[in-house]
C-alpha cells in the first residue's frame, strides 16, 4: 500500500507544482484530498465492518484489505492526473484545469 501511496503523493506534488500560483485551487485540493483519504477509509470499513475482520474475514483479509486500498487509490490517480493532462482550449467545463 505505500507504493501506491507514493505513486499517488507524487501526483498530488507535481499538480502542487504546476499550480504554485493557485492558492485557492491547491487549498481546495488538500481539502478535497483530506475527504477522500477519510472516503476511502470509511469504503474499505463498508466492506470489512466487523471489528475484530481477521477472524471474521479469514486469514486472507489482509491481502483483500490491499487489494481494495490499491484499487480505489488507483481510481483517485485517474481523477487527479486530469489536472496534469489539461484539457482542451474551450472546454466551458474545465474549473481548475488548465488548457492545453
Amino acid at each position: 500500500m505505500a507504493e501506491i501511496d507514493r505513486q499517488m503523493d507524487a501526483i498530488i506534488d507535481k499538480i502542487k507544482s504546476e499550480y504554485a500560483d493557485d492558492k485557492l485551487f491547491l487549498k481546495k485540493l488538500d481539502e478535497a484530498q483530506s475527504a477522500w483519504e477519510a472516503y476511502r477509509e470509511a469504503f474499505l470499513l463498508s466492506i470489512y465492518p466487523e471489528d475484530d475482520a481477521r477472524a471474521m474475514y479469514g486469514s486472507d483479509f489482509d491481502a483483500c484489505w490491499c487489494f481494495q486500498y490499491t484499487a480505489k487509490t488507483k481510481e483517485r490517480i485517474k481523477e487527479l492526473q486530469m489536472w496534469l493532462d489539461k484539457v482542451e482550449e474551450g472546454d466551458v467545463c474545465s474549473g481548475s484545469v488548465r488548457f492545453n
